[in-house]
């Protein structure tokens, strides 16, 4: 896929004015599924997620950036095939953030990048087995653990530039963990959209 990326932006013309340069910045939001290893918590809590998060990056060179982002992502137990198992209110909130790099081209209005992010997570799993969210009661049959993680998401995508200010931006990537732990370390693949402000 990536060098099929490179071979179609070969093609592009080379004289065509810049879309992209000096900085921006923005907010997506995201869907995926994530998964990973788990061998001791009680269920293997996996599914599909949800999330929202904001980059922003500088134009050093002609195709190539850097630049900083960090995401929020829930994984609700409804949204997975655990559900039966596991009370209304279990989830895992997944925040991480890092520093990412991209070669990006330029093919009229459309400008596809492929890079890579790595930085660091934190991961908040709770897993009610046993009651409910909706009294005052104490659960006395639930899991809560909270744990840091190193990862590198590769990614590939596009933006379309609606104007020179404001561009929209579509990318898929894939988030692995790279230290192993107690509990699931996530593994996702996620689709993003969002839009981008340039300056």
């Amino acid at each position: 896929m990536v060098f099929a990326l490179l071979s179609a932006v070969g093609v592009c013309a080379s004289g065509q004015e810049r879309a992209f340069s000096g900085c921006g910045g923005g907010m997506m939001v995201h869907a995926g599924y994530m998964a990973g290893s788990n061998t001791v918590a009680p269920v293997p809590l996996q599914g599909v997620l949800f999330g929202l998060g904001g980059q922003m990056n500088v134009t050093l060179w002609r195709h190539w950036r850097i630049g900083a982002e960090g995401c929020v992502s829930i994984l609700n137990s409804q949204c997975t095939k655990y559900r039966g198992q596991l009370a209304d209110g279990s989830y895992i909130r997944n925040g991480y953030g890092g520093l990412q790099t991209d070669a990006i081209w330029q093919c009229g209005r459309l400008l596809p990048f492929v890079g890579a992010t790595i930085g660091g997570g934190a991961m908040h799993t709770l897993m009610i087995l046993d009651g409910s969210k909706d009294d005052w009661n104490a659960e006395r049959n639930t899991v809560f653990n909270h744990q840091g993680y190193f990862f590198v998401m590769p990614y590939l995508g596009v933006e379309y530039v609606a104007t020179k200010a404001i561009h929209l931006t579509f990318r898929v990537d894939w988030q692995a963990a790279l230290r192993k732990g107690r509990l699931l370390l996530p593994t996702a693949i996620n689709a993003r959209i969002g839009i981008l402000f340039c300056h």
